[in-house]
């Protein structure tokens, strides 16, 4: 097993927009989030050497988020029991799209993902 976590609130990604000549641009927060993930996939791949892998693969997506401030602390604590999961932005679907970021880091394709379970929640501290 191979973790890959990156601390703080995640960016999930977005659609690119279209530029002023036409062309489509990934949104810079996006780009930097995704670079931050790439940077520690290679520091976790460096003790999983050859890499990138060439096997299929499952993959496990945890998205962990902080239980809002405005919240009671009875409530606080229910979302910290998981009696309580988030279900607002940003989608699930959108934070497994980052993925993308570990072509020719951890996988040579997308195509070796054979399995992605997937999920949201509310920890202490925010990651992915």
């Amino acid at each position: 097993m191979i973790e890959i976590i990156v601390p703080g609130e995640i960016v999930s990604y977005k659609r690119p927009a279209n530029t002023a000549w036409g062309g489509r641009m990934t949104p810079p927060k996006v780009r930097a989030y995704m670079s931050r993930l790439a940077g520690e996939a290679k520091l976790a791949m460096d003790r999983h050497k050859p890499f990138p892998l060439g096997t299929p693969l499952r993959l496990e997506v945890r998205a962990a988020f902080t239980p809002p401030p405005s919240w009671s602390k009875h409530k606080r604590l229910d979302a910290l029991a998981y009696k309580i999961a988030p279900t607002g932005r940003p989608d699930l679907d959108n934070i497994i799209k980052l993925i993308d970021a570990l072509k020719g880091i951890v996988w040579a394709d997308d195509t070796q993902v054979v399995r992605i379970t997937a999920g949201k929640f509310y920890e202490q501290d925010p990651y992915l």
